[in-house]
């Protein structure tokens, strides 16, 4: 989750080549003033940034529940998740 100065870094962003602002130049802002934090979720991830993307995500919801363990290939393993970190800075490696 972002905390409410994302609107202002967004407001900054120039649309890259291809004309859409990028999450990532975002989270770089965030990343370079080391306040950039992950956490691994469980579950399945579909993009949604397209019609055919997002409609796709919208059956795997209705098919399968929204972050569920046991959806189809697109996730993460229940077994890599529960041994990944749960939270930490990005970037960091390790335990913890």
């Amino acid at each position: 989750m972002y905390d409410a100065r994302v609107f202002d870094v967004v407001r900054t962003l120039k649309p890259s080549r291809r004309g859409e602002l990028e999450i990532t130049d975002v989270n770089n802002w965030y990343l370079k003033r080391g306040e950039l934090m992950c956490e691994v979720l469980e579950g399945w991830w579909s993009d949604a940034g397209t019609v055919a993307s997002l409609h796709r995500a919208g059956n795997l919801v209705a098919d399968t529940g929204a972050n569920r363990t046991d959806g189809p290939g697109t996730r993460v393993p229940p077994e890599a998740a529960k041994a990944s970190p749960r939270r930490r800075a990005a970037g960091t490696r390790g335990k913890g």
